[in-house]
């Protein structure tokens, strides 16, 4: 099992998190009202339920750094899993749809100038550092995927409940 990485790695790990916040707070702000004219890039969304899965979701990310640092092993595995999904997310749906629409994608800016440089960073330095292999990496995302994707749905449809609009 890997422990936690060392502490300047450990310190940087906290990156993460502060990236996925700015991130979900640029999202927050815009991306409701875009939704409504998203086409196929994104269904149409309600705010307060936009917000509440933001606010869980940026949450989980604090709370795993923690655990990641703490625990290490399988939990260190889920961080960088989680790393390495936000990193897609620049590309999909983010600068596709931007592409695509020929508009400016909510999340866009913050993913280019928070999410990529910080994940691909981490990233990097999990594989050079020996912390992490494609093979655990492969392993995590078979896990975080679904968690994050039944997650998303879960406290969407909980927030529908909770905002009616």
């Amino acid at each position: 099992m890997k422990s936690a990485p060392r502490s300047s790695t450990s310190r940087a790990l906290w990156l993460f998190p502060v990236a996925l916040t700015l991130h979900n707070l640029e999202e927050a702000i815009w991306l409701p009202g875009w939704s409504a004219n998203a086409g196929g890039f994104h269904p149409p969304v309600g705010a307060a339920e936009f917000r509440l899965t933001l606010v869980v979701l940026t949450a989980a990310g604090y709370w795993l750094t923690g655990r990641a640092l703490r625990r290490g092993g399988r939990w260190l595995d889920a961080f960088f899993a989680a790393s390495a999904v936000m990193l897609l997310n620049v590309v999909f749906p983010h600068l596709l749809a931007t592409l695509a629409l020929g508009r400016y994608a909510p999340g866009l800016g913050t993913a280019l100038l928070c999410i990529l440089p910080v994940t691909a960073t981490l990233l990097r330095r999990a594989f050079r550092e020996q912390v992490l292999t494609w093979a655990r990496l492969g392993r995590a995302l078979l896990t975080v995927v679904p968690i994050v994707l039944v997650g998303i749905a879960f406290f969407f449809l909980l927030g529908r409940r909770l905002f009616p609009a």
